[in-house]
């Protein structure tokens, strides 16, 4: 254990050694993965957010949830109210999913465990993510995105069932 935390100790002076010495690469690499951040990926996340945060604070939450209780209820065995969340967290991916759990937990709408297990189904990229980036972009083929989004659908829902 103690060579565990020597091992560590050395590894973090070495990593922080080579972010100084290679200081004009770093920059870079940070420039280049914030510039991604602002073009893709908060201009992809941020409507599904805003989106969450309404369906969460309205009735909307609990129509959707409504929409596919038997499905929540009888197949994966969580409560029906999480339906709207395990909606989005497909559609918006991720993070969508966690804030939702996160404002039904403060809200006091489901316990800490409940959130636990329904953050298990919520591990999800989105659709777009999925079909466009890694389907189209990196693969070369969109019916492989849609082959990966199935996958991980009916992943996130075997987790939780």
């Amino acid at each position: 254990m103690k060579c565990a935390k020597y091992l560590l100790a050395a590894s973090a002076a070495a990593a922080a050694v080579g972010l100084l010495w290679k200081t004009k690469e770093v920059s870079q690499g940070v420039r280049a993965g914030l510039g991604s951040c602002a073009a893709v990926i908060i201009p992809s996340l941020f409507p599904f957010m805003i989106l969450a945060g309404l369906i969460a604070a309205t009735q909307a939450g609990a129509v959707l949830s409504r929409a596919v209780s038997g499905f929540t209820r009888r197949v994966i065995g969580m409560p029906e109210n999480l339906g709207a969340v395990l909606l989005m967290s497909f559609v918006g991916g991720f993070p969508v999913g966690a804030r939702m759990l996160s404002d039904m937990l403060a809200r006091r709408e489901i316990d800490r465990e409940t959130a636990e297990r329904a953050l298990c189904c919520c591990v999800n990229a989105g659709p777009s993510f999925l079909i466009s980036a890694v389907g189209a972009g990196m693969l070369g083929s969109r019916a492989a995105g849609l082959a990966l989004l199935g996958a991980q659908v009916l992943s996130s829902l075997a987790v939780g069932a």
